[in-house]
């Protein structure tokens, strides 16, 4: 019985991983249609257009595991800068359209560096 539903669990994390691993495919492929079309609007010197495209160019699946959250976070951090810096080769200041870029959060402190500041 034991056997039965350890080789259930496997297959049901092999299924929600692989779809996991589907849906950010399709959300990187979405993301590289726009920054296609996007070089294309540049070289045509449509600035307008490059700047709508740049805001449609945000990270926006959202994980449903862990293992997955960490990549995600990864490539939303990539897709922000590749907008940023493309803002910037259109001549736009990326804050005035996209803010502040997020700062990281901090490392939680270990237990001997809480030990050390209650000192």
């Amino acid at each position: 019985m034991k056997l039965k539903q350890l080789l259930f669990g496997f297959i049901l994390v092999c299924f929600f991983t692989s779809c996991e691993q589907k849906n950010i495919d399709t959300e990187i492929a979405r993301l590289q249609g726009l920054e296609k079309e996007l070089t294309k609007t540049i070289s045509e010197k449509d600035t307008d257009r490059a700047k709508l495209i740049c805001v449609q160019m945000k990270w926006e699946y959202v994980p449903t595991t862990v293992g997955a959250d960490v990549k995600c976070k990864k490539l939303a951090e990539i897709w922000d800068d590749k907008r940023r810096n493309y803002l910037k080769i259109i001549g736009i200041d990326p804050v005035t359209i996209l803010g502040e870029k997020p700062k990281p959060k901090p490392k939680p402190k270990t237990f001997e560096e809480r030990l050390l500041d209650s000192e």
